[in-house]
């Protein structure tokens, strides 16, 4: 038993430090391409620096989706703008500082009502919604989740769709309404299964 479990215990650090291996290797990557690149480009490098330090170091990734922002206000892209508050709330919400991610998605979200990207504004209602889950906030949530879905729905995006679903499951199973929970479930897995 334990010579088995000593060679899992072997292949996950493995599949781990190979994982942080190839994002070093990527956040190298762009950090050299940052050096070099075009003024009107920095801001989607750092923005990709913050999505590649966010599993790496969340600060790091706070203050590269900032900077990015920052760049995209210059050159006048919203959509890099939203995109950069989006990533700045992800690593905030990976830390636990809830209040400053919640403000992130909000500005963000505005950002992306402004230029009418729905499908922005579904991704960022889901990530408000898990939050105010998680805040105990249930019909916030509920309320932001549900219009997340609607929006998702208008643009026919299934994997937001099933994304949606799943999380308003996961609202009605904190509320003990089982029958609801089971049916938003069972519905996202439906939509899962036809998407592979």
């Amino acid at each position: 038993m334990t010579v088995k479990f000593f060679f899992l215990s072997c292949a996950i650090t493995l599949t781990i430090y190979g994982k942080l291996y190839a994002q070093n290797k990527k956040i190298d990557s762009l950090q050299t391409i940052l050096k070099s690149i075009q003024k009107d480009k920095v801001g989607l490098v750092l923005d990709q620096l913050s999505v590649a330090f966010r599993s790496v170091d969340y600060q790091k990734s706070v203050e590269f989706a900032l900077r990015s922002f920052e760049e995209s206000k210059k050159t006048q892209n919203q959509q890099l703008q939203a995109s950069s508050l989006l990533h700045a709330g992800s690593a905030h919400y990976y830390q636990g500082n809830y209040k400053e991610a919640l403000d992130c998605y909000l500005r963000s979200l505005k950002i992306f009502e402004e230029i009418g990207d729905k499908r922005g504004c579904a991704e960022l209602l889901n990530e408000i919604g898990t939050l105010q889950k998680k805040n105990n906030s249930l019909s916030q949530a509920e309320e932001s989740l549900s219009r997340a879905l609607q929006l998702s729905n208008e643009i026919n995006d299934l994997p937001q769709i099933a994304n949606s679903m799943n999380n308003l499951g996961h609202l009605f199973e904190l509320r003990e309404d089982l029958e609801k929970a089971m049916d938003y479930y069972k519905r996202s897995a439906g939509i899962k299964e036809q998407l592979r």
